[in-house]
C-alpha cells in the first residue's frame, strides 16, 4: 500500500472516531499502529480539511452535526439492539458497528452504548466464519464450507447461496438460511457448526419472492416439544409477567397456581415450584433426575 493511501485510509479512521467520541493521542497512536507524532499531523491536516477538531481534558474529537431526532421509544430500541450486539458479538470487529449505532443515539444512551463497545477489546472469538458468511450474503456470492450437523461425528462439504441470516431467539446463536445445492432446497445452518469456509466468484439473485418465515420457525422451534406444566403460587406471577414468545396457553387455578402450555421452556431454574403434567416421558425423566439429586446430596 503506498504512504498517500495509507494516510488517507488513516483520515478517514480517524473523521469516523473522533464524530463518535473524543481520544487521546496516544490511544490512537496505539490503535492505529503509528506514532503519536504521526497522529498530530493528522489532527493539524484535518482541520486544514475544514473539520472542527476540538480539544477538551478528555482528548481531541471533531464537532460534528447532531444526532437525528429520536422518539424515546426509538431511542430506547436502538440501545437495546446495540445491548444485544455486545451480548452475541464474539469477536472485537464488532467494536465499530457498535460505534456507529451509537453515533445516532442522544448523549446518555450514546454513552451507554459506547463503555459496552470498550469492552468488545478483551474479546478473543474467532470471526473468520462469521466474516466469510457476512461477505457472501452481502455481495451475494456463493460460499462452500464444511458443515457439522447435530449428532454427525463428521464433517460434510457444502456449497450455499446465502439468502437471510438470523440469531435464534432462545440463546441469540446465529444462523445462516440458503439455497442448498447439493440438496436443492433450502436449508438452515448454525455458523458455531461451520469450519473452512471460501468465498466463491459465482454470484446469484436471492428470490425477490423468498419469505424466510418458514425457516425461521424451524430455527426457533429445533428440538421444542409442547409441554404441560403446574406453577405455584408463589412463582405463578413471574410467569404472568409474559415476555415468552414460546408461550401458548395459560390458565390460572382457584388456588393461585397456574397452568401453563410452553413450547420448551426454561424450567429448571423453578425447582420444586414447577411440575411436569405432560408429556408423560419428559415427567418420568424429571423425577429420575429429582430422584439422583437426592442421592447425591444424601
Amino acid at each position: 500500500m503506498s504512504r498517500g493511501v495509507g494516510k488517507s485510509k488513516r483520515l478517514f479512521e480517524l473523521v469516523e472516531r473522533l464524530s463518535i467520541q473524543s481520544y487521546r493521542p496516544w490511544d490512537l497512536a496505539h490503535e492505529l499502529g503509528v506514532s503519536q507524532r504521526t497522529i498530530e499531523r493528522d489532527l493539524h491536516d484535518l482541520r486544514e480539511l475544514g473539520y472542527q477538531v476540538v480539544h477538551t481534558r478528555s482528548g481531541y474529537s471533531i464537532r460534528s452535526q447532531q444526532p437525528p431526532s429520536l422518539h424515546p421509544i426509538e431511542s430506547l430500541a436502538l440501545l437495546a439492539a446495540g445491548r444485544l450486539l455486545y451480548h452475541q458479538a464474539p469477536t472485537p470487529l464488532y467494536r465499530g458497528a457498535l460505534e456507529k449505532l451509537a453515533k445516532m443515539l442522544p448523549e446518555t444512551p450514546r454513552q451507554l452504548l459506547l463503555q459496552s463497545a470498550q469492552g468488545l477489546k478483551e474479546r478473543e472469538g474467532e470471526s473468520r466464519v462469521l466474516e466469510r458468511v457476512a461477505q457472501a450474503f452481502l455481495e451475494q456470492r456463493r460460499l462452500r464450507f464444511e458443515y457439522k450437523p447435530v449428532g454427525s461425528s463428521g464433517w460434510h462439504p457444502k456449497e450455499v447461496e446465502v439468502y437471510f441470516l438470523e440469531a435464534r431467539r432462545l440463546d441469540l446463536s446465529l444462523y445462516a438460511i440458503g439455497w442448498e445445492r447439493s440438496r436443492r432446497r433450502v436449508s438452515s445452518f448454525k455458523l458455531a457448526r461451520i469450519r473452512n469456509p471460501v468465498l466463491l466468484e459465482e454470484r446469484y439473485a436471492i428470490p425477490p419472492d423468498f419469505d424466510p418465515t418458514p425457516y425461521l420457525q424451524e430455527i426457533w422451534e429445533k428440538g421444542d416439544i409442547k409441554i404441560r406444566l403446574r406453577f405455584h403460587p408463589q412463582v405463578a406471577w413471574r410467569v404472568h409477567e409474559g415476555g415468552r414468545p414460546r408461550q401458548l396457553e395459560l390458565c390460572p387455578e382457584p388456588d393461585g397456581s397456574l397452568l401453563a402450555t410452553l413450547r420448551a421452556p426454561r424450567i429448571r431454574g423453578y425447582g420444586a415450584w414447577v411440575e411436569v403434567l405432560e408429556p408423560d416421558w419428559l415427567r418420568k425423566a424429571w423425577r429420575e433426575e429429582a430422584r439422583r439429586i437426592v442421592e447425591r446430596y444424601p
